[in-house]
């Protein structure tokens, strides 16, 4: 094989590399919470063509557990815009602080013995609804419609934010859900069960839902699929799209990764 031929094989091999690795601009941000007392930092992925003089607004996702699969969200949304001819969304993922703190609701507890405490979870919504959306609407150019996504204890998180605001949002994505009580419409004790009964029928935005769970997850999350998933189908209204999947080879982290491809050709529908 002569130099020349060589060399530019190899040119190729960098330039095609460089593209599969592609991430959109990104921003560090931070936001001093009045609600949570505390500095919290989140990542702002704008899309290739975002340009903030310009007249074009932005859809925008929201996502938990940033560092994990943000940026793939921001790499598939870029790549599905541009296959569908359609602009891209705003991805804002938010990092974690304490984590199983943050994800549960105040009329749940977690921990055990003395270190046993109700969850932060209706603080840490009330941030992002009252002060990250805000402050994103503020500072870039968005439209007013948004996407929600979690995974595991953040899956159980974003089902707990779909009960309280489903008007907030156009689709929902939850992935491999680890719930402490799994939905259940005829449990009057409930309280996510019957505050998503009672809100559900109120909304005009919320268009879908999205639910999968990786076929070789341990047994506490399949039953958290297959428990939630006939509560969604109930539930629903029927003008809400309700799509499903269990990825067979997936183990728990891998779920996510093998989800979120084929959930985000929901929003360029």
């Amino acid at each position: 094989m002569s130099k020349l031929l060589t060399s530019l094989i190899i040119t190729a091999s960098l330039c095609l590399s460089s593209l599969a690795n592609a991430v959109s601009p990104t921003e560090q941000k931070s936001l001093k919470s009045d609600v949570l007392d505390e500095n919290r930092s989140f990542l702002v992925y704008l899309p290739t063509d975002y340009d903030k003089n310009d007249l074009k607004k932005y859809s925008v996702i929201y996502m938990l557990d940033a560092g994990n699969d943000d940026e793939l969200v921001a790499q598939q949304v870029d790549k599905l815009a541009g296959d569908a001819g359609k602009q891209a969304p705003i991805v804002v993922a938010i990092a974690n602080i304490r984590r199983g703190y943050d994800f549960t609701p105040s009329y749940q507890k977690l921990g055990r013995g003395e270190n046993r405490r109700a969850g932060n979870g209706d603080n840490f919504l009330s941030f992002i609804t009252n002060e990250l959306i805000p402050k994103i609407e503020q500072e870039y150019s968005v439209n007013d419609t948004r996407y929600f996504m979690g995974h595991s204890w953040g899956g159980a998180f974003t089902s707990y934010v779909l009960s309280q605001h489903p008007d907030l949002f156009k689709g929902i994505f939850i992935f491999s859900p680890s719930f402490g009580n799994i939905p259940d419409a005829s449990n009057k004790e409930d309280k996510l069960s019957q505050d998503f009964i009672k809100n559900i029928v109120k909304n005009n935005s919320l268009e879908f839902v999205y639910l999968s769970v990786g076929g070789k997850e341990r047994q506490r999350f399949k039953n958290s699929f297959d428990g939630f998933k006939p509560f969604l189908e109930s539930q629903l209204p029927q003008r809400i799209k309700l799509v499903t999947a269990i990825n067979d080879d997936a183990d728990h982290m891998a779920n996510p990764e093998v989800s979120i491809p084929h959930a985000l050709k929901l929003v360029f529908k």
